[in-house]
């Protein structure tokens, strides 16, 4: 389904994935689903990727996506650290680092304390939101959700998007903190790790595109439907 066949609500809402669906690989962002599940090579990329992350069925299918929608991922494990830090000093901070078991629960915890006091309010809120429109898409694609119920997920979500995050960068932002989160990396600079983190060549790419017509961001206003 091509761009003009989308309401601009619509479009803006399928942009929220932008980044993590450039990720993946080479998505058409003017698309509802991204990628053209009626391509046998395509249908087998997209078994392999919801195989790698536990999707075996529809119903796994959406029990993810009620996951994401409520609030039921990794969001709630950051806040809960950003809260117990917040009550903790740098000293007594270090020594609850000590008593943690694995190299992973160590890497999350320090970016949780480096971004308790900026992302306090939002979380990775926005991170989990661009998986939760991610996956619709790719369910479309692979024919685990049909149309009628994305658009009417794409809706449901928008208004809590809106009032989390307040422009495109700062929601980008979000999206990157929380990849960061998840995936346990340390490293500030993101173009020391653009190389090995897709997610992060996918923002400088279309970060640098976004003055182009076939950008998913092309003239899309972050608040014009608010």
């Amino acid at each position: 389904m091509e761009q003009e066949h989308l309401s601009d609500e619509m479009y803006w809402g399928l942009s929220l994935s932008a980044l993590t669906m450039q990720s993946l690989g080479n998505c058409n962002h003017q698309t509802l689903f991204g990628f053209d599940g009626k391509d046998e090579k395509v249908k087998d990329f997209l078994k392999s990727y919801l195989y790698s992350i536990g999707i075996f069925n529809t119903k796994e299918a959406k029990d993810r996506l009620y996951h994401y929608r409520h609030d039921q991922m990794h969001n709630r494990m950051f806040m809960e650290a950003v809260h117990h830090f917040d009550l903790l000093s740098e000293a007594e901070f270090k020594g609850h680092l000590n008593a943690l078991e694995t190299p992973l629960e160590v890497k999350r915890c320090k970016i949780a304390w480096l971004y308790r006091h900026e992302l306090k309010e939002t979380g990775i809120r926005g991170h989990e939101i661009a998986q939760y429109v991610m996956l619709m898409r790719l369910y479309g694609a692979y024919g685990y959700l049909e149309e009628d119920e994305i658009r009417r997920r794409l809706y449901d979500i928008a208004g809590e998007v809106r009032q989390k995050f307040d422009s495109w960068d700062h929601f980008h932002q979000n999206v990157l903190a929380g990849d960061q989160y998840v995936k346990g990396y340390e490293i500030h600079d993101h173009s020391n790790v653009l190389i090995s983190n897709p997610l992060i060549a996918a923002y400088y790419s279309i970060s640098n595109s976004m003055r182009k017509a076939d950008s998913p961001f092309y003239q899309l206003n972050w608040s014009e439907q608010k």
